[in-house]
């Protein structure tokens, strides 16, 4: 397996040179990167997942790009995005389609795939290409009621911008277990959550990037 991971800035240069979409683009270093050999088995494990992560770090990307944060280190949160769910590789496919209410030991092991992400790229030897923290911690609530705990001054702008865009992914798609929200319907639940979960500004950027849209 071959470790490339300088494609990414000199794709982002190019990107603002042409009318690249976002999906386009996202698409096209997934294939380029390190994120590939990793995407090609979650997608092989299960293609929600990897279709998610493709739309997470597509919304993130622009938000990223809003925000004016160093292609070097949006190289980085990009990637992370990418793989924030890698995790699910360590979860039977079965336990992630399940439709009914999840025990116990089931919950658990959901919970756990935001460390087992971790673990697995440390394993790898690529996390200091990453922002780690994006990948543990988004599930993380402003408030401290999420996964481990943390609070809003514990958590750096790049999990506070993916927890909102993945809850957004996941409320406006359907999912085994559950129906989808329209936009408006998830922005509502959004809005009602900011400052409890979520962070207002975020919350705010998505939406008028959405409207914008």
């Amino acid at each position: 397996m071959e470790l490339r991971f300088g494609r990414m800035e000199q794709m982002m240069l190019i990107q603002e040179e042409k009318s690249y979409s976002v999906m386009d683009y996202i698409l096209e270093f997934a294939e380029q990167d390190i994120c590939s050999f990793l995407l090609r088995k979650l997608q092989r494990h299960h293609h929600e997942t990897y279709q998610h992560l493709l739309r997470v770090s597509g919304l993130c990307m622009e938000l990223f790009h809003k925000l004016g944060i160093h292609k070097t280190e949006q190289a980085k949160m990009i990637r992370s995005a990418l793989l924030h769910d890698l995790g699910k590789l360590a979860i039977d496919k079965s336990l992630l389609d399940k439709k009914g209410p999840l025990d116990r030991e089931e919950w658990t092991r959901i919970q756990n795939h935001c460390r087992s992400g971790v673990e697995i790229l440390e394993r790898i030897g690529i996390n200091e290409h990453l922002n780690s923290d994006m990948i543990q911690f988004h599930h993380e609530n402003l408030d401290g009621s999420g996964y481990y705990g943390l609070k809003y001054s514990e958590l750096c702008p790049g999990v506070k911008i993916l927890r909102v865009e993945d809850s957004y992914d996941a409320m406006t798609q359907p999912r085994a277990y559950k129906k989808s929200m329209n936009s408006k319907e998830a922005f509502e639940e959004l809005f009602r959550w900011s400052d409890i979960h979520y962070d207002p500004l975020v919350v705010n950027m998505l939406y008028s990037l959405k409207k914008t849209n």
